[in-house]
């Protein structure tokens, strides 16, 4: 496991990351809210937008030839 966190360490290094030193101070219940308003955000988007999928529009468009 060291291994791992070694490389770990050494890619956040190469690509100009922070290492975090310790668990953080962001309670369990504030991260699940944080999260869940950030989904709620995303998923009344990905409901705006157009919900078809590029097969989907194919299929259609060779149905009404």
């Amino acid at each position: 496991m060291k291994d791992w966190v070694a490389k770990l360490d050494a890619f956040l290094e190469f690509n100009e990351h922070d290492i975090l030193e310790n668990a953080g101070k962001v309670s369990k219940a504030v991260a699940d809210q944080l999260a869940l308003e950030q989904y709620e955000n995303f998923h009344r988007q990905r409901l705006a937008q157009d919900t078809k999928s590029d097969f989907d529009k194919f299929i259609e468009t060779k149905r009404l030839k």
